[in-house]
């Protein structure tokens, strides 16, 4: 595997493959691994803590449930995914206003 790791640097490690789960999709299927959370922490140079919690928030309104997030989760940095990721908010926006 390689990747990079929390605190920046290049991060890779060789892992024996114990099983291969039945497809979901191709994208999630190239995108997906499943590794102990050991592992994981020691891979990415991430020791304690979580890095992003995400909150799915089914028919609640963003706002609402973006408020409703920032009062669980006060002294925490909360955002919206549109202000994470504002490319691909806009192109929704002007796929949607066509």
């Amino acid at each position: 595997m390689l990747t990079q790791g929390a605190d920046g640097s290049m991060a890779n490690e060789l892992y024996t493959v114990r099983g291969v789960l039945q497809g979901v999709t191709g994208e999630s299927d190239r995108a997906a691994v499943y590794m102990t959370e050991g592992a994981f922490r020691e891979l990415m140079v991430f020791p304690e803590g979580a890095h992003r919690i995400i909150v799915r928030r089914g028919d609640v309104p963003l706002d609402a449930a973006l408020d409703e997030v920032k009062r669980v989760a006060s002294g925490h940095d909360v955002q919206r995914w549109k202000d994470l990721i504002p490319v691909i908010a806009v192109m929704l926006e002007s796929t949607r206003a066509g």
